[in-house]
């Protein structure tokens, strides 16, 4: 399933997710602290490393301060580390694989994993969602901001009964435009800043087609890599994963181009992607995240385009209440 999802990703991730490995080596402690010796003359200075230092095939991300010791117990470009230096999110230290068979053991049980959340999630007859993504566009000197906010829910899902109603608003420099949509009893209603108001009479499987489940989750299973499978705790399971920039690429171009031509109608590629999801006990999404960063050229002038988004499932397959708009004043068209 397409969504219309993204997010943005802050800048000092990819120095981390790009840092070197170290897979053979010693830890060596003095009264300054931690460092790490892999037996050359090359020192740990002012830089993340991903650490292997247990041979089980996962490593461990690492900052070393000026002196070549690791930092513990603080923060460090907006990265947590804890009491043993290892970068953590959410209380979970971050792993990831140091050698090809763990990477593909991993990669195939966090696909498997995330699509069954997808499939799972996608299985519900009710739905709440709640997505807010903050995006940057830079273009030469200029910065300019945009956010979206969306609101979605669903009755009856996947039957001939299925209604939905959804809320989006946009804002990009100082501009704001809003609009509703819903479809009940047969007819697809869509309204927008209050000015544009019609209505079809559409089937359940023509206005699926049509809307494709308006930006229902789950389409990054087809991308990730670089997985991480944790507990969180509660008897879920939290997933961080990277994606496959020049395939998602492609995805992003085929979602946008028609909803933000300024940062879409250009050649550009995805530079760095990365998300986390979280999985209650019955396999449905909770929550989910991704950050985004891309770079291209728009009539000759260079363009970066970063995105964040949060994607909130309001307590997944529990009942809800949609209070409809009226529906007066609608015009009706033909479909």
């Amino acid at each position: 399933m397409k969504k219309i999802f993204l997010l943005l990703a802050v800048t000092t991730f990819i120095s981390i997710a790009a840092s070197p490995t170290a897979y053979a080596g010693t830890w060596k402690q003095d009264s300054m602290g931690w460092q790490w010796q892999d037996g050359t003359s090359d020192k740990n200075v002012s830089m993340w490393k991903w650490i292997d230092s247990n041979n089980d095939g996962l490593a461990e991300c690492y900052y070393f301060d000026s002196n070549g010791y690791i930092l513990s117990d603080t923060t460090i470009d907006r990265y947590t580390v804890d009491a043993s230096g290892a970068w953590t999110e959410d209380g979970v230290i971050r792993q990831k694989a140091a050698n090809p068979s763990t990477a593909k053991k991993a990669h195939q049980e966090g696909t498997e994993l995330y699509q069954l959340g997808n499939q799972t999630s996608d299985s519900l007859p009710v739905l709440n969602i709640d997505t807010k993504n903050e995006i940057s566009i830079d273009l030469d000197d200029v910065s300019i901001p945009a956010s979206i906010q969306i609101q979605l829910m669903y009755h009856n899902k996947n039957t001939p009964d299925m209604e939905f109603l959804s809320h989006y608003d946009m804002e990009i420099m100082g501009s704001k435009e809003s609009s509703t949509k819903f479809y009940k009893d047969g007819y697809y209603y869509f309204n927008t800043n209050n000015e544009l108001k019609y209505k079809m009479k559409v089937g359940v499987d023509e206005i699926t087609n049509l809307l494709n489940l308006d930006g229902k989750g789950g389409q990054f299973g087809d991308y990730l890599k670089d997985v991480q499978i944790a507990d969180d705790g509660n008897g879920g399971k939290i997933l961080f994963y990277t994606c496959k920039s020049d395939a998602l690429t492609q995805y992003l171009s085929e979602i946008y181009k028609n909803s933000m031509p300024i940062a879409w109608d250009s050649v550009y590629k995805v530079e760095q992607a990365s998300g986390k999801v979280f999985l209650t006990p019955d396999n449905c999404f909770s929550k989910e995240s991704v950050s985004i960063r891309m770079s291209g050229t728009l009539e000759g002038h260079a363009i970066g385009v970063t995105m964040n988004v949060i994607v909130d499932y309001k307590n997944p397959g529990q009942p809800i209440t949609i209070e409809f708009p009226s529906t007066d004043d609608y015009e009706e068209v033909v479909y």
